[in-house]
Protein backbone atom coordinates (compact mmCIF):
# COMPACT_ATOMS: atom_id res chain seq x y z
CA UNK A 1 0.00 0.00 0.00
CA UNK A 2 0.88 3.55 -0.78
CA UNK A 3 -0.25 6.42 1.54
CA UNK A 4 0.93 10.10 0.52
CA UNK A 5 -0.81 12.74 3.05
CA UNK A 6 -0.12 16.41 2.47
CA UNK A 7 2.72 15.69 0.21
CA UNK A 8 4.00 18.96 -1.39
CA UNK A 9 7.38 19.42 -2.95
CA UNK A 10 8.44 22.90 -4.12
CA UNK A 11 11.88 23.92 -6.41
CA UNK A 12 12.52 27.68 -5.76
CA UNK A 13 9.53 29.20 -6.80
CA UNK A 14 7.77 26.71 -8.00
CA UNK A 15 5.13 24.52 -6.58
CA UNK A 16 5.29 21.26 -8.91
CA UNK A 17 2.88 19.06 -6.19
CA UNK A 18 0.80 20.75 -3.69
CA UNK A 19 -0.60 19.23 -0.79
CA UNK A 20 -1.54 15.85 -2.52
CA UNK A 21 -3.63 12.96 -0.71
CA UNK A 22 -4.06 9.55 -2.13
CA UNK A 23 -3.78 5.91 -1.07
CA UNK A 24 -3.15 3.44 -3.66
CA UNK A 25 -4.80 0.07 -1.94
CA UNK A 26 -3.18 -3.36 -2.82
CA UNK A 27 -5.09 -5.60 -4.96
CA UNK A 28 -6.26 -3.71 -7.73
CA UNK A 29 -4.21 -1.89 -10.65
CA UNK A 30 -4.36 1.94 -10.17
CA UNK A 31 -3.52 4.13 -12.76
CA UNK A 32 -1.71 7.44 -12.18
CA UNK A 33 -2.74 10.21 -14.69
CA UNK A 34 -1.83 13.69 -15.34
CA UNK A 35 -0.75 16.33 -18.35
CA UNK A 36 2.66 16.84 -18.60
CA UNK A 37 4.24 18.75 -16.16
CA UNK A 38 1.03 18.03 -13.18
CA UNK A 39 3.67 16.61 -11.01
CA UNK A 40 3.48 12.71 -11.58
CA UNK A 41 7.35 12.34 -11.95
CA UNK A 42 7.78 14.04 -8.73
CA UNK A 43 5.44 12.55 -7.08
CA UNK A 44 7.08 8.79 -7.99
CA UNK A 45 10.17 10.11 -6.92
CA UNK A 46 9.42 11.54 -3.86
CA UNK A 47 7.51 7.87 -2.84
CA UNK A 48 11.03 6.00 -4.04
CA UNK A 49 12.64 8.81 -1.99
CA UNK A 50 14.99 10.04 -4.60
CA UNK A 51 13.51 13.43 -3.92
CA UNK A 52 12.56 14.64 -0.34
CA UNK A 53 9.44 16.11 0.25
CA UNK A 54 9.31 20.08 1.13
CA UNK A 55 6.02 18.77 3.50
CA UNK A 56 3.85 15.94 3.95
CA UNK A 57 4.48 12.04 3.71
CA UNK A 58 4.87 9.46 2.61
CA UNK A 59 5.30 5.27 3.12
CA UNK A 60 5.60 2.11 1.26
CA UNK A 61 4.28 -0.97 3.35
CA UNK A 62 3.64 1.47 6.45
CA UNK A 63 7.25 2.93 6.11
CA UNK A 64 9.08 5.92 4.25
CA UNK A 65 11.25 3.56 1.44
CA UNK A 66 14.06 4.63 3.04
CA UNK A 67 13.40 2.73 6.19
CA UNK A 68 12.91 -0.45 4.88
CA UNK A 69 15.87 -3.63 5.58
CA UNK A 70 14.98 -5.59 2.29
CA UNK A 71 13.26 -2.80 -0.41
CA UNK A 72 13.73 -4.82 -3.43
CA UNK A 73 11.26 -7.34 -1.74
CA UNK A 74 8.80 -3.88 -0.55
CA UNK A 75 8.61 -2.32 -3.76
CA UNK A 76 9.60 -2.51 -7.50
CA UNK A 77 9.84 0.50 -9.96
CA UNK A 78 10.59 1.22 -13.13
CA UNK A 79 11.20 5.12 -13.52
CA UNK A 80 13.75 5.23 -15.86
CA UNK A 81 14.12 2.51 -18.16
CA UNK A 82 17.42 3.27 -19.76
CA UNK A 83 19.27 4.11 -15.88
CA UNK A 84 21.63 1.26 -15.71
CA UNK A 85 25.40 0.19 -17.21
CA UNK A 86 25.03 0.87 -21.08
CA UNK A 87 28.33 -1.92 -21.21
CA UNK A 88 26.80 -4.78 -19.36
CA UNK A 89 24.28 -7.37 -20.62
CA UNK A 90 21.15 -7.51 -19.08
CA UNK A 91 22.10 -10.68 -16.94
CA UNK A 92 24.84 -9.11 -15.85
CA UNK A 93 22.90 -6.01 -14.93
CA UNK A 94 20.21 -8.06 -12.67
CA UNK A 95 23.05 -10.59 -10.98
CA UNK A 96 24.65 -7.44 -9.49
CA UNK A 97 21.58 -5.61 -8.34
CA UNK A 98 20.78 -9.47 -7.14
CA UNK A 99 23.83 -9.65 -4.79
CA UNK A 100 23.47 -6.27 -3.30
CA UNK A 101 19.96 -7.41 -2.15
CA UNK A 102 20.58 -11.05 -1.04
CA UNK A 103 18.73 -12.33 -4.01
CA UNK A 104 19.65 -15.96 -5.68
CA UNK A 105 20.37 -15.79 -9.15
CA UNK A 106 17.68 -18.35 -9.99
CA UNK A 107 15.37 -15.38 -9.82
CA UNK A 108 17.79 -13.28 -12.01
CA UNK A 109 16.95 -16.27 -14.74
CA UNK A 110 13.20 -16.23 -13.56
CA UNK A 111 12.69 -12.05 -14.24
CA UNK A 112 14.81 -12.75 -17.57
CA UNK A 113 12.40 -15.78 -18.73
CA UNK A 114 9.46 -13.75 -17.46
CA UNK A 115 10.16 -10.76 -19.59
CA UNK A 116 11.35 -12.30 -22.76
CA UNK A 117 14.64 -11.31 -22.26
CA UNK A 118 16.16 -14.99 -22.90
CA UNK A 119 17.50 -14.18 -26.85
CA UNK A 120 19.22 -10.80 -25.75
CA UNK A 121 20.11 -11.78 -21.87
CA UNK A 122 24.00 -11.62 -22.40
CA UNK A 123 24.24 -8.24 -24.88
CA UNK A 124 24.78 -5.08 -23.66
CA UNK A 125 22.32 -3.08 -22.70
CA UNK A 126 23.78 -0.13 -24.59
CA UNK A 127 22.49 -1.49 -27.66
CA UNK A 128 19.09 -2.56 -26.31
CA UNK A 129 16.17 -0.59 -28.37
CA UNK A 130 13.48 1.65 -26.07
CA UNK A 131 11.52 -1.44 -25.97
CA UNK A 132 13.85 -3.78 -24.70
CA UNK A 133 14.82 -1.23 -22.02
CA UNK A 134 11.66 -1.17 -20.89
CA UNK A 135 11.15 -5.17 -20.38
CA UNK A 136 14.90 -4.67 -18.75
CA UNK A 137 13.44 -2.20 -16.66
CA UNK A 138 10.03 -4.28 -15.74
CA UNK A 139 12.43 -7.46 -14.97
CA UNK A 140 14.31 -5.25 -12.71
CA UNK A 141 11.34 -3.79 -10.90
CA UNK A 142 10.65 -7.35 -9.99
CA UNK A 143 13.23 -9.03 -9.80
CA UNK A 144 13.03 -8.59 -5.59
CA UNK A 145 9.27 -10.64 -6.11
CA UNK A 146 7.86 -7.41 -4.32
CA UNK A 147 4.82 -6.23 -2.42
CA UNK A 148 4.21 -2.99 -4.44
CA UNK A 149 5.08 -2.23 -8.04
CA UNK A 150 5.38 1.55 -9.44
CA UNK A 151 5.71 1.64 -13.35
CA UNK A 152 6.25 5.14 -14.74
CA UNK A 153 5.20 4.95 -18.66
CA UNK A 154 5.71 1.02 -18.36
CA UNK A 155 4.14 0.32 -22.38
CA UNK A 156 6.41 3.01 -23.40
CA UNK A 157 8.27 1.70 -26.78
CA UNK A 158 6.91 -1.59 -26.27
CA UNK A 159 5.05 -3.08 -29.75
CA UNK A 160 1.46 -4.70 -29.71
CA UNK A 161 2.28 -7.61 -28.17
CA UNK A 162 4.46 -6.41 -25.56
CA UNK A 163 1.75 -3.48 -24.56
CA UNK A 164 -0.91 -6.55 -24.26
CA UNK A 165 2.11 -8.56 -22.23
CA UNK A 166 2.31 -5.48 -19.28
CA UNK A 167 -1.10 -5.04 -19.09
CA UNK A 168 -1.85 -8.98 -18.78
CA UNK A 169 1.13 -8.93 -15.98
CA UNK A 170 -0.53 -5.64 -14.28
CA UNK A 171 -3.85 -7.35 -13.53
CA UNK A 172 -2.01 -10.72 -12.63
CA UNK A 173 0.40 -9.14 -9.93
CA UNK A 174 -3.21 -7.08 -8.55
CA UNK A 175 -4.96 -10.26 -8.43
CA UNK A 176 -1.85 -11.92 -6.23
CA UNK A 177 -2.81 -9.11 -3.91
CA UNK A 178 -0.09 -6.89 -4.55
CA UNK A 179 -0.09 -2.87 -4.69
CA UNK A 180 0.14 -1.75 -8.48
CA UNK A 181 0.84 1.64 -9.02
CA UNK A 182 1.63 2.79 -12.89
CA UNK A 183 1.08 5.79 -15.10
CA UNK A 184 0.43 6.24 -19.04
CA UNK A 185 -0.43 8.68 -21.42
CA UNK A 186 -2.03 6.10 -23.42
CA UNK A 187 -5.75 6.37 -21.57
CA UNK A 188 -7.21 3.31 -23.93
CA UNK A 189 -4.34 1.27 -21.81
CA UNK A 190 -5.43 2.84 -18.71
CA UNK A 191 -9.16 2.36 -19.07
CA UNK A 192 -8.32 -1.80 -20.16
CA UNK A 193 -5.96 -2.28 -17.09
CA UNK A 194 -6.69 0.00 -14.31
CA UNK A 195 -9.59 -0.40 -11.68
CA UNK A 196 -9.07 2.87 -10.20
CA UNK A 197 -7.36 6.17 -10.99
CA UNK A 198 -5.81 8.98 -9.49
CA UNK A 199 -5.89 12.40 -10.93
CA UNK A 200 -3.24 14.94 -11.02
CA UNK A 201 -3.61 18.66 -12.81
CA UNK A 202 -0.77 21.49 -11.73
CA UNK A 203 0.13 19.72 -8.95
CA UNK A 204 -3.15 19.06 -7.05
CA UNK A 205 -5.18 15.87 -6.89
CA UNK A 206 -8.12 16.32 -9.62
CA UNK A 207 -9.91 12.50 -9.05
CA UNK A 208 -9.48 10.03 -6.59
CA UNK A 209 -12.07 7.30 -7.97
CA UNK A 210 -12.74 4.10 -9.85
CA UNK A 211 -12.46 4.11 -13.49
CA UNK A 212 -15.86 3.64 -14.03
CA UNK A 213 -17.25 6.10 -12.11
CA UNK A 214 -15.11 8.58 -13.42
CA UNK A 215 -16.21 7.92 -16.80
CA UNK A 216 -20.21 7.77 -15.67
CA UNK A 217 -19.61 11.27 -14.13
CA UNK A 218 -18.77 12.44 -17.17
CA UNK A 219 -20.49 10.45 -19.39
CA UNK A 220 -23.14 12.42 -22.07
CA UNK A 221 -24.99 9.59 -23.93
CA UNK A 222 -26.32 10.49 -27.05
CA UNK A 223 -27.27 8.12 -30.21
CA UNK A 224 -26.04 8.91 -33.80
CA UNK A 225 -28.56 8.69 -36.33
CA UNK A 226 -27.86 8.85 -40.38
CA UNK A 227 -31.00 8.92 -42.77
CA UNK A 228 -32.30 11.11 -45.34
CA UNK A 229 -34.93 12.11 -43.67
CA UNK A 230 -32.73 14.18 -41.30
CA UNK A 231 -35.28 16.95 -40.67
CA UNK A 232 -38.47 15.00 -40.40
CA UNK A 233 -36.49 12.80 -37.85
CA UNK A 234 -35.35 15.98 -36.11
CA UNK A 235 -38.90 17.29 -35.65
CA UNK A 236 -39.84 14.48 -34.25
CA UNK A 237 -37.42 13.94 -31.75
CA UNK A 238 -37.89 17.56 -30.32
CA UNK A 239 -41.51 17.17 -30.19
CA UNK A 240 -41.22 13.85 -27.82
CA UNK A 241 -38.55 15.71 -25.92
CA UNK A 242 -35.07 15.24 -27.17
CA UNK A 243 -32.17 17.55 -28.85
CA UNK A 244 -31.27 16.85 -32.15
CA UNK A 245 -28.21 18.26 -33.65
CA UNK A 246 -27.53 18.23 -37.05
CA UNK A 247 -23.54 17.13 -37.77
CA UNK A 248 -21.04 17.58 -40.64
CA UNK A 249 -20.79 14.28 -43.07
CA UNK A 250 -23.81 14.03 -45.05
CA UNK A 251 -23.75 12.19 -48.34
CA UNK A 252 -24.62 13.97 -51.40
CA UNK A 253 -25.17 12.44 -55.13
CA UNK A 254 -22.02 14.35 -56.30
CA UNK A 255 -19.56 12.71 -53.44
CA UNK A 256 -19.01 10.12 -56.29
CA UNK A 257 -20.21 7.14 -58.95
CA UNK A 258 -21.27 4.88 -56.46
CA UNK A 259 -23.54 8.05 -54.80
CA UNK A 260 -25.41 8.64 -58.01
CA UNK A 261 -29.01 8.38 -57.35
CA UNK A 262 -28.96 8.06 -53.49
CA UNK A 263 -31.03 10.29 -51.41
CA UNK A 264 -28.88 12.70 -49.17
CA UNK A 265 -28.42 10.74 -45.58
CA UNK A 266 -28.15 13.72 -42.86
CA UNK A 267 -26.24 13.06 -39.52
CA UNK A 268 -27.96 14.04 -36.21
CA UNK A 269 -26.76 13.47 -32.43
CA UNK A 270 -29.65 12.90 -30.67
CA UNK A 271 -29.52 13.20 -26.77
CA UNK A 272 -32.43 12.85 -24.07
CA UNK A 273 -33.55 9.85 -26.22
CA UNK A 274 -32.61 6.34 -26.55
CA UNK A 275 -31.98 4.67 -29.83
CA UNK A 276 -34.84 2.25 -29.14
CA UNK A 277 -37.22 5.26 -28.78
CA UNK A 278 -35.41 6.89 -32.00
CA UNK A 279 -35.46 3.85 -33.75
CA UNK A 280 -39.29 4.25 -32.89
CA UNK A 281 -39.75 7.14 -33.87
CA UNK A 282 -38.44 6.88 -37.52
CA UNK A 283 -40.59 3.75 -37.91
CA UNK A 284 -43.84 5.74 -36.93
CA UNK A 285 -42.76 8.50 -39.59
CA UNK A 286 -41.99 6.21 -42.25
CA UNK A 287 -38.15 7.53 -42.59
CA UNK A 288 -35.24 4.87 -43.30
CA UNK A 289 -32.18 4.53 -41.31
CA UNK A 290 -28.75 4.40 -42.20
CA UNK A 291 -27.34 4.49 -38.94
CA UNK A 292 -28.50 4.07 -35.29
CA UNK A 293 -25.61 3.87 -32.97
CA UNK A 294 -25.92 4.28 -29.20
CA UNK A 295 -22.83 6.50 -27.74
CA UNK A 296 -20.99 6.86 -25.23
CA UNK A 297 -17.94 8.85 -23.48
CA UNK A 298 -14.31 7.14 -23.41
CA UNK A 299 -12.06 6.94 -20.21
CA UNK A 300 -9.89 10.03 -22.41
CA UNK A 301 -13.26 12.32 -22.63
CA UNK A 302 -13.95 12.41 -19.40
CA UNK A 303 -10.20 12.89 -18.91
CA UNK A 304 -10.12 15.59 -20.91
CA UNK A 305 -13.17 17.12 -19.74
CA UNK A 306 -11.35 16.90 -15.61
CA UNK A 307 -7.95 18.39 -16.93
CA UNK A 308 -8.86 21.20 -19.49
CA UNK A 309 -7.56 23.67 -17.14
CA UNK A 310 -4.07 21.86 -16.48
CA UNK A 311 -2.75 21.61 -19.95
CA UNK A 312 1.06 23.02 -19.81
CA UNK A 313 1.26 22.53 -23.64
CA UNK A 314 -2.31 23.52 -25.44
CA UNK A 315 -3.71 22.78 -28.94
CA UNK A 316 -6.37 24.43 -31.07
CA UNK A 317 -7.70 21.77 -32.88
CA UNK A 318 -6.80 18.51 -35.18
CA UNK A 319 -7.54 17.94 -39.03
CA UNK A 320 -7.84 19.31 -41.74
CA UNK A 321 -10.21 22.06 -41.28
CA UNK A 322 -12.51 23.19 -38.51
CA UNK A 323 -16.27 22.31 -38.30
CA UNK A 324 -18.10 24.79 -40.59
CA UNK A 325 -19.51 26.84 -37.46
CA UNK A 326 -15.92 27.84 -36.76
CA UNK A 327 -15.42 25.44 -33.18
CA UNK A 328 -12.42 24.12 -33.03
CA UNK A 329 -12.16 20.57 -33.92
CA UNK A 330 -12.64 17.99 -30.75
CA UNK A 331 -9.71 16.47 -29.66
CA UNK A 332 -11.33 12.96 -28.89
CA UNK A 333 -14.01 10.74 -30.47
CA UNK A 334 -16.94 8.82 -28.84
CA UNK A 335 -16.92 5.15 -28.89
CA UNK A 336 -20.09 3.11 -29.76
CA UNK A 337 -22.00 1.60 -26.93
CA UNK A 338 -20.32 -1.52 -26.31
CA UNK A 339 -16.83 -0.79 -27.37
CA UNK A 340 -13.46 -2.59 -25.92
CA UNK A 341 -12.66 0.19 -23.05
Amino acid sequence: MIEASGLTKRFGPTTAVDQVTFTVRPGIVTGFLGPNGAGKSTTMRMVMGLDRPTAGSVTVNGRPYAEHRTPLAEVGALLEAKAMHPGRSARQHLLALAATHGIPARRVDEVIELTGLQSVARKRVGGFSLGMGQRLGIATALLGDPRTLILDEPVNGLDPEGVLWVRNLARYLASEGRTVFLSSHLMSEVALTADHVVVIGKGRILADTPVQDLVDGASRRTVRVRTPGAAALAAAVRRAGGTAVEQPGSVHPADGPADAGRAEAGLLEVSGLDAAVVGELALTHGLALHELTPVRSTLEDAYMELTADSVEYRTERTGPAAPSDGEPARLTTPQPEGAPR
